[in-house]
């Protein structure tokens, strides 16, 4: 079985409906937990305060961003605790948009692949980043559940409880060793998911082509609302909400393609559109 899962606090939770609900456009009625900083009336909400181990995480683990990140590590714990052996665990940032169908991931992703991750794939010329951000990106993650990958995640929940912060070394630094470490057991995910505004991407057509394949998903990273006097790079607004769309360059296709329509479909969770 494959069970689809996240995490968000309550300034996210419009983003992580529009995912959940594109999720199952393109996939059907999927299994899908959240995780929640607060208690939320979702369906498959699981707020973190219910679970003592997630709690003291968050009690005692790193502080702002830093903290985020261990709890995706946290909340990963404890979805395969909860889960039987052999299925799937899939992580979705709550920024995730789905364009298409997820089951081309699956062709790729075989019964002998423990861990699923997609690289960041910088441009040409900046591949230097992967020294501070890590190789790869955890906004889309395939992990089986298994004795190897309970071993390992546990391993890595240490890892970041211990050393984990935004300007030395964030969790995805130690994705690196994991995924040498486990040799064929590790599956390179395909670049058409988890595609996001760090690669400088270009996509085009409806529905979006990405390197003249159907784009999986789109990663809205730093695609937030910011009150309307505020000087932003990319600036949009839905009704009398304005968004700063990213902090890097979008080349006006894929602004056409990705950041318009999701754009419209955030809007519906907006409490004030």
């Amino acid at each position: 079985m494959i069970h689809y899962f996240s995490m968000w606090d309550k300034t996210y939770a419009h983003h992580g409906l529009t995912m959940r609900d594109s999720l199952r456009r393109h996939n059907g009625d999927v299994s899908f937990r959240v995780f929640t900083f607060e208690r939320q009336h979702i369906p498959g909400a699981m707020y973190i305060g219910d679970y003592p181990e997630l709690q003291n995480v968050r009690d005692h683990g790193p502080k702002g961003v830093a903290l985020f990140w261990t709890m995706e590590i946290a909340c990963l714990k404890q979805i395969l605790d909860m889960t039987d052996p052999n299925d799937l665990c899939v992580y979705v940032d709550a920024d995730q948009w789905f364009t298409s169908s997820v089951h081309p991931l699956y062709d790729v992703f075989q019964k002998s692949h423990l861990v699923g991750l997609t690289p960041h794939h910088f441009p040409p010329g900046q591949e230097e980043r992967e020294q501070h951000a890590g190789r790869f990106n955890y906004g889309f993650a395939i992990w089986r559940n298994s004795t190897v990958t309970k071993l390992l995640v546990y391993d890595l929940l240490q890892k970041t409880m211990s050393r984990c912060d935004a300007n030395e070394c964030g969790h995805q630094r130690y994705f690196d060793e994991l995924a040498s470490g486990l040799g064929d057991a590790f599956c390179e995910l395909p670049e058409t998911v988890n595609v996001g505004p760090w690669s400088l991407p270009v996509i085009k057509h409806d529905p979006p082509i990405y390197n003249e394949q159907r784009l999986i998903s789109f990663h809205f990273h730093e695609c937030r609302r910011v009150p309307n006097g505020t000087q932003c790079r990319n600036p949009a607004f839905v009704g009398d909400v304005k968004f700063n769309l990213s902090n890097y360059s979008i080349h006006e296709s894929t602004r056409k393609c990705v950041y318009a329509p999701y754009i419209r479909e955030l809007a519906r969770y907006l409490p004030s559109a």
